[in-house]
């Protein structure tokens, strides 16, 4: 074939005309939207999936492998309690039609272990560790997440972790063995403080620290209770009261620990040195304070005497029992006053019981600036009569990359 033969051939192929192209339908599919991946789910919560071209009887949701329930029509959404582990879960979505035919999608939730500080740093997660009362002063069970609200700098939050069932705890214990301790005051201490070591559960850990003139750690961490409580019949009421120095180095030993960190203070509140005419601590009442809110730790301060509220501290501004709940209160513990050492038996098992019936909740701040700043948060309950006790704000990690 000559070359203008070849020519022509390919202009008649070119111009038989080609059928138009198809026009396709969309391909059917489903995304699940709650949980996001790489979000941490634990207690109860949603599982949620948005179907597009695509018209399902059922929507099925699978939680690693088992079956967690079906949704018959839009939205399609169940109710699943992840438990309190906070693990890694593997969650799918299967659509399908009446005619037998499918679409599936799956997502990861991501694992988070709040006892390791490493994974900390790689979360911005906010915990909250809850006591709800009513109007008597009842603590109250049986709430679910739905119930509550958080507010961080007065804006509202997501909850993204619930929990009801109990958590670790890591509990400081620390007795005052000043000399105004001295006899029946220590002897309740040291009883009162075994008894609350009885309670603990074996996951639990504590330790045990004692003050006077100086602050002196009385036992490691350990789960070993029964020796932390022999250990104490080591202290001795003698000296001055270092009461803010001991705040502060608690908090400070507290500080890098992750978890459900609580301090038990035994304490008539006076910060005074053995002679009566300087006061017992380096550190400032403000300056353990800001430790204590910096460190997280939940503190409940027991105060025995008569007349706290009438005794003032060393400068003669303020009252012992104001002292005791300034440094209880914003850490979402309390101040307990007892008149005599025969009522710290009780005081030490309300707190134990507090402890057992707290809810845990978690947010990822919509904020997550890290400057430093303090943030205010108030976790309120929407049922009528019921109070919810918690932290009254925490310091943001400040970001020290370049």
């Amino acid at each position: 074939m000559t070359p203008s033969k070849r020519v022509i051939a390919l202009l008649l192929i070119l111009a038989v005309p080609l059928p138009a192209p198809a026009i396709f339908a969309a391909a059917p599919s489903i995304r699940i939207i709650s949980p996001r991946p790489g979000e941490i789910v634990s207690g109860r919560g949603v599982l949620e999936a948005e179907v597009q071209d695509f018209t399902p009887v059922t929507v099925e949701f699978f939680v690693d492998g088992k079956s967690a329930g079906a949704a018959r029509g839009s939205p399609y959404r169940v109710e699943f309690d992840f438990g309190g582990s906070l693990a890694s879960r593997r969650i799918r979505a299967v659509a399908t039609d009446a005619s037998g035919a499918s679409v599936s999608a799956e997502t990861m939730t991501r694992h988070f272990d709040a006892n390791r500080i490493d994974e900390v740093s790689r979360v911005d997660l906010v915990n909250l560790y809850v006591t709800v009362r009513d109007r008597s002063g009842k603590l109250v069970q049986g709430l679910e997440k739905s119930d509550f609200s958080v507010l961080e700098n007065g804006k509202p939050q997501q909850i993204t972790h619930f929990s009801s069932e109990r958590r670790r705890l890591i509990v400081a214990l620390v007795l005052d063995t000043s000399l105004s301790m001295k006899g029946e005051r220590i002897e309740s201490a040291r009883e009162a403080a075994a008894r609350f070591l009885e309670k603990l559960a074996p996951e639990d850990r504590a330790m045990a620290f004692s003050f006077n003139n100086d602050v002196r750690l009385v036992h490691e961490e350990t789960s070993d209770f029964a020796t932390l409580a022999s250990s104490l019949s080591s202290c001795e009421a003698v000296g001055g009261t270092a009461l803010y120095d001991a705040l502060y180095r608690v908090a400070d030993r507290l500080a890098p620990i992750e978890g459900r960190k609580v301090v038990v203070l035994l304490s008539d509140g006076r910060d005074e040195a053995e002679s009566g005419l300087e006061p017992g601590s380096l550190h400032t009442l403000e300056e353990a304070l800001d430790r204590t809110l910096r460190s997280e730790v939940i503190l409940y301060a027991v105060g025995i005497g008569k007349g706290l509220d009438k005794e003032m501290d060393f400068y003669g501004r303020r009252s012992l029992s104001s002292i005791l709940d300034q440094i209880s209160s914003g850490t979402g513990g309390r101040a307990i006053f007892l008149k005599h050492p025969g009522q710290l038996r009780e005081a030490f098992e309300d707190i134990g019981e507090e402890l057992r019936r707290q809810y845990s909740l978690a947010y990822t701040s919509s904020a997550p600036r890290h400057d430093g700043s303090w943030r205010e948060l108030k976790v309120s309950v929407a049922r009528p009569g019921l109070k919810a006790i918690t932290r009254t704000g925490y310091y943001v990690p400040r970001d020290v990359r370049g």
